[in-house]
């Protein structure tokens, strides 16, 4: 969904939507040597009527051959050491992330296993806040469960959730983020952003969340969360808010909760009702 720097910071204006049909029971190695050095021998041949040869002339002609003597040797074959030892006979090794040096396909490394800093720990550049510190159990839990990291603003107030994943405005549609450009008016308002490509998809982790009274009913009820869902067409539509219950789809019996797959109706009508491809306990709270 495109993005627009008004959208980010709106509110939302919840309206009513029809309560799940779900409810049915029915997201280099160098070459290593296989080969290694046998039981190679030197042979040699004597002519008819020649004496013997001794074992220190043997010894000699090992550095030599003699005037009427052909002398055979093995010798190790491509890939074979002369220790019969396995080795690798290339100078290039894998790119170790962390180290600090950028190598091979990575495209940061910063040499810190931090996930919030700009460079995730498999050493892929992402989109920055600024800020490399850690959101709180709290803060985080709207975008754990819509797939999708949390991070501070460079102010430490905000908070946003961040699909990584979504390099693309196409793979942005499926979530409930904001596909951001870097020349956008948000971006230019917001200098401290950095942006690795083109745009980033990610959004303010308030539009995920319900008000404090949807909220308590969702808790009232005992579900484990309440999310506020969207329309098909992004966060200018905002839909009802959901209450969420962990467990299976026997455990959702017990609740007051519906038994929602991704392809239904009501999921497919508000995309970020569920977790990324998983079906769920879910109802809206108008339901309770």
């Amino acid at each position: 969904m495109s993005a627009a720097g008004a959208v980010l910071t709106g509110c939302f204006t919840e309206s009513q939507d029809d309560e799940p049909t779900g409810g049915s029971s029915t997201m280099e190695t160098g070459e290593e040597s296989t080969g290694s050095i046998g039981d190679h021998g030197t042979s040699t041949t004597t002519p008819a009527g020649a004496p013997a040869t001794s074992s220190g002339d043997a010894e000699a002609s090992e550095a030599g051959t003699t005037s009427g003597e052909t002398t055979s040797t093995d010798t190790p074959g491509e890939g074979e050491t002369t220790n019969g030892d396995d080795s690798s006979t290339g100078s290039d090794l894998a790119p170790v992330c962390g180290d600090g040096v950028v190598e091979g396909d990575e495209t940061c490394d910063d040499g810190n296993a931090n996930e919030n800093d700009g460079c995730s720990t498999a050493c892929v550049a992402q989109w920055w806040t600024g800020n490399d510190e850690q959101c709180s159990d709290g803060q985080a839990e709207p975008c754990g469960y819509h797939g999708a990291s949390c991070r501070l603003g460079a102010d430490g107030e905000a908070v946003f959730c961040y699909w990584a994943d979504s390099t693309e405005e196409g793979g942005c549609d499926s979530t409930p983020g904001i596909w951001t450009l870097a020349e956008s008016d948000f971006a230019m308002d917001h200098p401290e952003l950095v942006f690795p490509r083109d745009g980033a998809c990610f959004t303010l982790a308030g539009n995920l969340q319900c008000d404090a009274a949807d909220a308590f009913a969702c808790e009232a009820a005992g579900a484990a969360s309440c999310t506020q869902s969207l329309s098909a067409d992004g966060l200018e539509e905002t839909g009802p808010a959901i209450c969420y219950w962990e467990g299976d789809e026997t455990a959702c019996g017990e609740t007051s909760g519906l038994w929602t797959e991704p392809g239904d109706g009501f999921a497919m009508d508000h995309p970020n009702v569920l977790p990324p491809d998983t079906a769920a306990c879910i109802t809206q709270v108008p339901n309770l």
